[in-house]
């Protein structure tokens, strides 16, 4: 490589001849005349000399050369991409399946909360002690079995709700016994589990951060799929007198990690995640 500034690098042999006349031109001045000087030789590759570069320079370009990574920088690379994703993909994989969930809840919200609605309409409060609808479980699920399109009818049958365990926050098992009639049971048209049971005749109770409850609704967004965990795909919802509500809206401090998850609810449809 030649510098603008009369210094004169090894050549290789075969280019002196080319370079000869470079230097020449250099030594007399003439850099100013070219914009780009383009000297090829056929057999080597060319040389290019640029006068607009802040430091005006030939250098030497082969052909024919093809450069290539070896063995051990290709196998060093794979090593970084696995440890690269062996990090961040369960990290991915779980907002993905965190963010589905937060979707489906707010299905079944939608759906149930229609529901509740056209039942007030039609059958007026649902509290019992002034002859409202939510008096036993059965005939709550009654009522919704007739709003709830193309629902699934459980009844006293076994495996249709989520059976064995379920996951607290605090991490702790929660056992869910519904097979009974003691509540009443519906798989919706997209596989969420329904539970639906009456709570308080008059609509005084409290129950996992919701006052004035008078039935309650548990759903399994997941339906039979795991991880069966209380705030991730296990959820509750309140019935009032005025609508459903998600549990967990009078009192936040119910949605913590030494709690058993019902009371998020309300937390994750608020948010539009699951933050915890």
């Amino acid at each position: 490589m030649f510098s603008i500034k009369n210094k004169l690098l090894p050549t290789p042999p075969y280019e002196k001849d080319i370079n000869k006349n470079i230097i020449s031109l250099l030594g007399e001045n003439r850099i100013s005349m070219f914009n780009l000087l383009n000297i090829r030789n056929s057999k080597r590759g060319y040389l290019f000399l640029d006068a607009d570069a802040p430091s005006p320079s030939i250098s030497l370009r082969r052909r024919g050369k093809k450069c290539a990574f070896t063995l051990a920088e290709v196998l060093i690379t794979l090593v970084i991409i696995g440890v690269i994703a062996a990090i961040t993909v369960p990290t991915l994989m779980n907002n993905t399946n965190k963010q589905e969930y937060v979707s489906k809840l707010k299905k079944a919200y939608s759906t149930l909360s229609q529901a509740t609605n056209l039942i007030i309409a039609e059958e007026g409060t649902p509290r019992a002690d002034k002859g409202g609808w939510a008096s036993s479980h059965e005939n709550m699920f009654n009522l919704y079995k007739k709003h709830l399109i193309n629902a699934k009818e459980c009844g006293s049958d076994t495996g249709c709700f989520g059976q064995g365990k379920y996951t607290k926050l605090d991490g702790s098992e929660w056992s869910l016994v519904v097979d009974d009639f003691v509540t009443g049971k519906l798989i919706l048209a997209d596989g969420t589990q329904v539970d639906i049971e009456s709570f308080s005749n008059d609509c005084s109770r409290s129950v996992h951060g919701s006052n004035n409850v008078c039935g309650l609704i548990l759903v399994d967004i997941n339906g039979e799929r795991k991880p069966n965990d209380i705030g991730k795909d296990a959820f509750l919802f309140a019935l009032k007198e005025n609508g459903l509500y998600p549990v967990g809206c009078d009192d936040s401090t119910h949605c913590a990690s030494n709690r058993e998850g019902w009371g998020c609810t309300c937390k994750v449809l608020r948010e539009g995640a699951i933050n915890y």
